[in-house]
């Protein structure tokens, strides 16, 4: 990840020293670099054994990142499985933030424990032995975004303290960002009346308001090609208070 946005990201926890924060999906360690900065104590798991033991040799791997800048090292990497988090079920309130950038399928796409042949029960679950185990790379399956945000959640509502934060990635389609450009204009108009007859009448009451495409004339938008399903239709709203 770009440093900036990593300083960006720890900017957005609060990330002070002597606060815990720890990366899901640590990678590189960038993010966890960032949080070192600022003196936070830093933790770390990936699914990857090969990217939290190994990285690319002795000399580029995370923690040759921190000796890089000398930072503290991490608390701890572990390698974990976001869908099947390490963690006790009583174990909460650890963390003081969890910054992640969530693998979501545009470079790499998210993996979690478990090979297709498990997953459809065509084999049950096995035992390493114990002279492969450390040279084991356990088997994978697809992640979905999906269930990857679902678990992160999780795992925030429960290890998070009270008033920790949780900062991260999330795609947002074209489409989608046009469509909320949209609801927001709504909004403003919606807004702006609003205020306009409080500031007139003293008081607040229902009030049917301009649809979006008056708004968007108004303004010069009306050429945007804003995209709207087939069957829309103008909407009204109105507000009762």
């Amino acid at each position: 990840m770009d440093a900036e946005i990593a300083f960006l990201m720890a900017n957005q926890a609060l990330v002070q020293p002597g606060k815990l924060v720890y990366d899901p999906f640590v990678g590189t360690g960038s993010i966890l670099v960032a949080a070192a900065h600022f003196g936070a104590m830093t933790m770390g798991a990936d699914i990857d054994i090969r990217v939290v033991r190994d990285g690319r040799g002795p000399s580029c791997n995370v923690w040759s990142n921190f000796k890089q800048y000398n930072l503290p090292s991490p608390v701890s990497l572990v390698r974990a499985d976001n869908n099947l988090p390490p963690w006790r079920r009583e174990l909460e309130e650890v963390f003081d933030a969890i910054i992640c950038d969530p693998p979501y399928g545009v470079r790499a796409g998210g993996r979690k424990s478990g090979g297709r042949k498990l997953l459809k029960g065509a084999v049950g679950p096995y035992a390493i032995p114990d002279d492969k185990r450390r040279d084991h790379i356990p088997s994978t399956a697809p992640y979905t975004l999906v269930e990857c945000v679902h678990d992160l959640l999780d795992v925030a509502a429960r290890l998070l303290v009270m008033g920790g934060r949780l900062v991260f990635f999330y795609p947002i389609a074209v489409e989608i960002a046009a469509q909320a450009r949209e609801k927001h204009l709504e909004f403003r108009k919606n807004h702006a009346k609003l205020l306009e007859e409080t500031r007139e009448n003293g008081s607040l009451h229902s009030k049917v308001f301009s649809t979006t495409e008056d708004l968007e004339l108004s303004l010069g938008l009306s050429g945007m090609n804003i995209k709207r399903d087939k069957d829309s239709k103008p909407k009204y709203r109105s507000k009762c208070v």
